[in-house]
């Protein structure tokens, strides 16, 4: 006897036939013998459709695949003389929660039509799981159109009790509607503890090991600094994304995660800027278009995450990045009579005599305000260039000073930190009692004793807390060591920028430029650097030996959101 496997019919495809007189057709074509009705009854016998499926949804996890019920269903025509060609071999892979499958409907077009009396299927609730085609198909069998449906557990007949049947469709039906209230509610009560109910973005990972119900969303070791390295990056307003991309899938080989068959392909572009729009990163993620505080760690903060998109520009873009040819134009400098943009342009002259070529790059006023006319001269980019040195040799700190300095943070950092640990377990005990609360309050709504007004107002007050609590506890986190990182970042760059700016490129000197200061204004060919609160207490300091003043308001000044430790390292990567 051949294997079942062998004679499983090829599975009817509805994209098969153009219309349906071609199916007509397909079912009447004398090569293929005759089928259904045009039958002799002698030749007829028993004649049967068989419906496979399975969807993707969490009710079928545990049900066999369409191939594997198709081998059961062939099993059981063979075993009761049914006659099933392949154009009456239905599989579908979608729920059968809510009617509409068309399928299902063609399926029972067969017995409208008085072409099959049986139907196969390897149980009740694979035919349907909603009342409505539930319904259709008790009708059938009572007006005698299904003789016989078989299934794996048993065959019903018309003459067999209906409400029994019927029973049994009810209660597939009222399984799909109790599991997805189940699902739902679990859904709720993850994501009032702030966990993300889906898949960690690139950067983190599903915590797999913890039991299900209580898994979470950990930083991915392998990943997450590389991922962080790019938002410095885009931070820096040096990149746009398709730079940082191709920095990401060239030098770093930044793969995405493998579960199973999918992910461990190198970052997409489409991806990246998934990235670099995600809420997630901040710690928050969006849930059915609302916003939620998420327990996994930070990657960056709130400030950083939305100067990034101010960075993208509109509908994620990147903005247009025009003149970088040129080090200081693109809006960093400003006219100091009109107000408007400084551009650049080069001229160059060829020497007649020995035929070489001379170049000169001018600064100038792009003179486009309305109603305004700019009297500004040009200045020579070698002159612009001196001046910003002059500003940086006036914030260069002397190497023995640099390690007193350094030597003295750390010392007091050290004694700092008892008193940190103390305030961050403090803040750690409040927002776990707001999680808390939190649960508490999702439970009495399960349990309907709070009201959907009262719930959403309550739950607002609840999650405006834990963002502030989770920013704070962010920020301070280990707070000493990162301070102390941010200052002595602040610091080298005060030893490095001056010889980087020299022997940097154009992307090197703008870079050096952007941290030192803003509101850069050029007027009667002088540049005006107007220092960040850190860089005029060095100024301070250096101007006046004052070192010891600037120690004692350190902790007090605004540091320069991201500056590397090493700046030299840093320019590498540009």
């Amino acid at each position: 006897m051949p294997s079942q496997t062998q004679n499983i019919p090829t599975p009817r495809s509805l994209s098969r036939p153009s219309s349906e007189k071609d199916q007509h057709t397909s079912r009447r074509n004398p090569k293929n013998g005759p089928s259904g009705r045009n039958r002799p009854a002698a030749e007829r016998g028993s004649e049967g459709v068989i419906y496979g499926r399975k969807s993707s949804e969490q009710e079928d996890r545990q049900v066999l695949s369409v191939e594997s019920q198709l081998r059961e269903d062939l099993r059981l025509a063979q075993e009761h003389g049914v006659h099933v060609p392949g154009e009456r071999v239905f599989t579908e892979a979608m729920s059968a929660k809510r009617p509409g499958r068309p399928a299902f409907a063609e399926m029972l077009g067969f017995f409208h039509r008085g072409e099959c009396d049986t139907l196969i299927a390897f149980k009740l609730d694979r035919i349907a799981r909603n009342m409505l085609e539930g319904g259709q198909v008790i009708q059938l069998l009572q007006e005698g159109k299904i003789r016989r449906i078989i299934t794996t557990e048993r065959t019903y007949l018309p003459g067999d009790n209906v409400l029994m049947i019927a029973v049994e469709f009810g209660m597939a039906n009222q399984y799909s509607r109790d599991l997805s209230v189940h699902v739902r509610n679990a859904i709720k009560t993850k994501v009032a503890s702030g966990q993300y109910p889906g898949l960690a973005p690139i950067g983190y990972l599903n915590d797999l090991l913890r039991e299900e119900g209580r898994r979470t969303i950990i930083a991915d070791p392998e990943r997450f600094e590389r991922v962080r390295t790019l938002w410095h990056l885009m931070l820096t307003g040096s990149y746009t994304v398709p730079a940082l991309w191709r920095k990401a899938a060239g030098e770093m080989r930044l793969t995405t995660p493998q579960y199973g068959k999918i992910g461990g392909r190198i970052l997409s572009k489409n991806t990246l800027y998934n990235v670099f729009h995600s809420h997630f990163y901040r710690g928050w993620f969006v849930l059915n278009g609302e916003l939620h505080p998420g327990s996994h760690p930070a990657m960056v903060t709130d400030d950083q995450f939305w100067r990034v998109q101010k960075l993208l520009g509109r509908d994620g873009l990147p903005r247009p990045h025009r003149d970088r040819d040129f080090a200081f134009t693109g809006g960093l400098i400003r006219c100091g009579e009109c107000g408007s943009s400084i551009t650049a342009e080069r001229h160059s002259k060829t020497n007649k005599g020995n035929g070489r070529v001379h170049e000169w790059t001018y600064y100038r006023c792009t003179k486009k305000k309305p109603g305004v006319i700019c009297t500004q001269p040009f200045v020579e980019v070698r002159e612009l260039e001196r001046q910003v040195d002059e500003f940086l040799a006036s914030i260069t700190i002397p190497g023995d000073i640099m390690d007193w300095v350094l030597d003295t943070l750390r010392t007091e950092n050290g004694r700092d930190r008892a008193v940190q640990r103390e305030t961050l377990e403090a803040m750690r005990r409040s927002l776990e009692q707001n999680r808390a609360a939190r649960r508490r309050l999702m439970d009495l709504r399960l349990r309907d004793l709070v009201d959907d007004e009262e719930f959403r107002q309550r739950r607002a007050e609840l999650a405006s807390e834990g963002e502030r609590l989770g920013r704070d506890l962010a920020n301070r986190n280990d707070g000493s060591n990162l301070w102390l990182n941010q200052v002595e970042g602040a610091f080298c760059f005060c030893k490095e920028a001056r010889s980087t700016f020299a022997e940097g490129d154009r992307a090197v000197k703008r870079q050096v430029l952007e941290f030192v200061g803003s509101n850069l204004v050029l007027e009667d060919k002088k540049l005006t650097i107007y220092p960040g609160e850190f860089f005029a207490g060095v100024q301070n300091a250096v101007e006046n030996a004052a070192w010891l003043p600037l120690l004692h308001d350190v902790r007090t000044l605004s540091l320069p959101e991201w500056i590397p430790v090493s700046l030299h390292a840093a320019i590498s990567e540009i």
